[in-house]
């Protein structure tokens, strides 16, 4: 009986304790939830609170002309607190209506003023305090925003939210994209995002941010604790006209011959700045750009590298002139059991150096490289390409450049073998990059100094004017080779345009271009001229020749139709660019009225004036040239006539019911005065009219005449 009175005993204690305990908890659960209520929220509030980085504005990439190529716009997230503390429900009911009718108006129209109320009404509701109104949202429509009714009031109080982002914009579309390149924090940075990602991207800023239920933050204050600094911008090179231009021509190339990809590189010859950088490749039926080819891209170059070969000949003393004579096999040679063959079969056994350079002779080239340096002096060789600069890369600021491969002579590493240096001496069995090439063509239109290419000319404050850093041209060697030696290799080169080269198809009456066509063939074995294997066609040099501005390299790889030659395919890119250039560089241009000519010149610039046209328009433009003419003209149309050394301006009779005569005239006379007949008129080229497809004095029946222009 005492041990049961025990046991009960015991029991009650514990229930006894159980219970004391349980009042004791909900005694200070009550405590904490009703009396220190306030105290618990904001200690709560205060964990919940965190400083969070505020990413800077993305610095600008420029060109000196101040076309922004690479841009940050802002753009928003529009949010809004529903259950921050300032907004009362005296204040959320007076704004509401005219809040709603503002988003509708200014944010989304696809939303009515009811859809909004009732939107906002629902989330006040719920104390949603992280509401999306709308994503994305402009710099512009944010400002405008900010004061509406109710948001006018503040964070606090209206509580709006801006949750700021950044997109990166590109005003010009695709053009130059690869050189403008990216920087993602995953992947490898590309062009100058990439290698200026430290001066563009600015610094970080601190801004206060709460922890809301559900996880997400909002911002705690209306503003930065720390403000970021805003990243540089980054002014570079390209010519955003000539870059334009190149990518039009290029593109235009790479369709017609449906090639695999291309390249296209404009320097200025005397600073080293890229003035245009073109890399398209083929995708999905049409091209953009992708790799940068000119500077990723260590290839072949073929004949291109022929020019290389002449100027070591010439600075060893091999050679002296254009005159030298050169063997060139009929164009075949064998070395070793492969044989060599010239791009056309010839019948020519020994001829000049010209002639040899000019016509691009694998025989006569490889044949003077090996009769030099074939017994063990190979090395020697190789010494004169290093001296060129050949075997460097450039240094350009961008990343990916890869390096040139040039095996060391005799090397089993590189595995030279019997056939190397014939081969090497016109261009195979070695490798380089477009931008390595033109790098050394450009050294030759400098008088033989070697530029170093550069893309970015200037660090600016953003969105400012104020130059913080500038980059000078560097010159990489004072000079690849001597004087004379460039003169002789300047020679051959304008021959391969001006006397009846490989490119004399791109030849100009306008200025002169100096080059070299470089034709190589892919997966070949030791050039056995097979159908099957691709072709790369090239193009380097520079223009104008006598005075060198700009020197270009021009690649188009596999073209798959229209040809594959140098100069029919990448030639014609190369011409069309420069022509488009030097059509904008007006001090090399010479106006007519500079000279005035006399009695021989005038007979032979007749050509050049207008032959015929309105009498004041043929007056006017004769007076401004300052060209002696006379008129003696009771009509308002004239032709014009030389008679010694002066013009003379003669009644050129229309008959109303016949076509007239129209050759000689500018296309805006020609047009006005057909159609005033009713004739309907054609036009096919550009210029002064050179042909008409009626003969003048048919009889008028409302026919369709066709112009030639030229």
């Amino acid at each position: 009986m005492n041990v049961k009175n025990e046991l009960l005993s015991r029991v009650y204690l514990v229930t006894l304790i159980v219970v004391l305990a349980a009042i004791l908890i909900l005694v200070q659960l009550s405590k904490i939830g009703l009396a220190q209520r306030d105290k618990w929220i904001k200690m709560g509030d205060k964990f919940s609170l965190s400083m969070e980085p505020v990413d800077a504005e993305r610095g600008n990439i420029l060109t000196e002309s101040g076309a922004t190529l690479a841009t940050s716009l802002p753009f928003y997230e529009l949010r809004m607190d529903t259950g921050c503390p300032g907004l009362t429900d005296n204040i959320f009911k007076e704004n509401l209506d005219s809040l709603c009718y503002n988003l509708w108006k200014y944010v989304d129209p696809t939303v009515s003023p009811k859809a909004w109320k009732s939107k906002l009404v629902m989330a006040r509701h719920e104390k949603n305090r992280f509401l999306l109104l709308k994503d994305d949202i402009g710099y512009e429509v944010f400002e405008k925003v900010k004061n509406f009714p109710m948001f006018r009031l503040g964070r606090n109080i209206g509580g709006v939210i801006g949750v700021k982002k950044s997109k990166r914009e590109f005003p010009y579309g695709n053009l130059a994209r690869r050189t403008i390149g990216y920087h993602k924090e995953t992947v490898q940075p590309v062009g100058i995002e990439g290698a200026f990602n430290n001066i563009l991207r600015g610094e970080q800023g601190m801004r206060l941010m709460q922890r809301i239920p559900g996880g997400s933050k909002i911002p705690a204050e209306d503003f930065d604790r720390i403000a970021p600094i805003n990243g540089n911008d980054v002014v570079i090179t390209i010519d955003e006209t000539i870059q334009d231009i190149a990518h039009d021509e290029l593109y235009n190339a790479l369709k017609h011959h449906d090639a695999a990809y291309g390249c296209a590189v404009v320097m200025e010859v005397k600073t080293g700045k890229i003035r245009a950088m073109v890399n398209l490749e083929k995708s999905n039926g049409d091209y953009g750009e992708a790799l940068n080819y000119a500077l990723g891209a260590a290839v072949e170059p073929g004949s291109t590298f022929k020019t290389a070969s002449i100027l070591a000949l010439l600075e060893d003393g091999y050679l002296s002139s254009v005159k030298d004579s050169v063997r060139l096999f009929k164009g075949r040679k064998k070395y070793g059991d492969k044989e060599m063959k010239d791009a056309h079969p010839h019948n020519i056994d020994s001829t000049d150096l010209q002639f040899a350079f000019a016509k691009s002779s694998n025989t006569g080239i490889s044949n003077l490289v090996v009769e030099h340096y074939g017994d063990n002096q190979a090395g020697k060789f190789i010494e004169k390409l290093k001296q060129f600069g050949l075997k460097d890369k450039t240094g350009i600021e961008i990343p990916g450049e890869v390096p040139p491969t040039i095996k060391e002579a005799y090397s089993s590493v590189d595995l030279w073998s019997g056939t190397t240096l014939p081969w090497m001496s016109i261009g195979y069995e070695l490798a380089i990059t477009p931008l390595q090439l033109l790098t050394f063509y450009n050294a030759i239109a400098n008088d033989g100094k070697m530029m170093k290419p550069y893309l970015v000319s200037e660090i600016r404050e953003y969105n400012k004017d104020r130059v913080k850093k500038s980059f000078e041209p560097q010159v990489l060697k004072k000079h690849i080779a001597s004087r004379k030696s460039v003169r002789v290799i300047r020679e051959l080169l304008e021959a391969v345009v001006d006397e009846g080269g490989t490119a004399m198809n791109l030849r100009s009456s306008d200025y002169k271009i100096a080059g070299k066509t470089g034709t190589s063939q892919m997966n070949y074995q030791k050039i056995n001229n097979t159908s099957n294997v691709g072709h790369r066609s090239s193009f380097v040099g520079y223009f104008p020749a006598d005075k060198p501005m700009y020197s270009m390299v021009v690649v188009v790889s596999e073209p798959k139709q229209n040809g594959y030659y140098g100069a029919y395919v990448a030639g014609p890119v190369f011409k069309n660019i420069a022509d488009r250039i030097f059509s904008r560089m007006y001090d090399e241009h010479i106006a007519y009225n500079e000279v005035k000519p006399d009695k021989e010149e005038l007979k032979k610039n007749k050509p050049g004036l207008v032959t015929a046209g309105f009498q004041s328009d043929v007056s006017y433009l004769l007076d401004k040239m300052d060209v002696d003419f006379e008129e003696d003209v009771n009509t308002d149309w004239v032709k014009t006539s030389v008679e010694a050394d002066k013009i003379t301006l003669a009644d050129k009779k229309i008959d109303p019911n016949k076509v007239p005569n129209v050759i000689g005239m500018g296309l805006r006379d020609a047009t006005y005065l057909l159609e005033r007949m009713g004739l309907k008129v054609e036009v096919v080229g550009c210029g002064k009219v050179k042909r008409q497809s009626i003969s003048p004095g048919t009889l008028v029946r409302r026919q369709v005449v066709k112009l030639f222009l030229g």
